[in-house]
């Protein structure tokens, strides 16, 4: 199970977009976001393939956490985008 593939990249995406927003940088503000979309992705991505190993290998433990990262993965994304 890989529960947060990047916390660092997200957190520095974040501060990245917060900080161009902050000082009028189209561009900085758009990479960040960009930067915070791809965390988001492949968490969404990590966790859809825990989740269905989980649910082809009948082993809750994995599912489980699987369809939460793919949630934050998504809600990552829509926050990013």
């Amino acid at each position: 199970m890989t529960f947060n593939s990047n916390p660092m990249a997200f957190m520095k995406g974040s501060a990245k977009e917060v900080l161009g927003n902050m000082v009028g940088s189209e561009q900085m503000a758009a990479e960040g976001a960009a930067q915070g979309y791809a965390v988001g992705a492949s968490d969404r991505v990590a966790g859809k393939k825990d989740s269905v190993l989980g649910a082809v290998t009948g082993d809750k433990t994995q599912r489980a956490p699987g369809e939460a990262q793919q949630q934050k993965g998504s809600t990552q994304q829509t926050l990013n985008s």
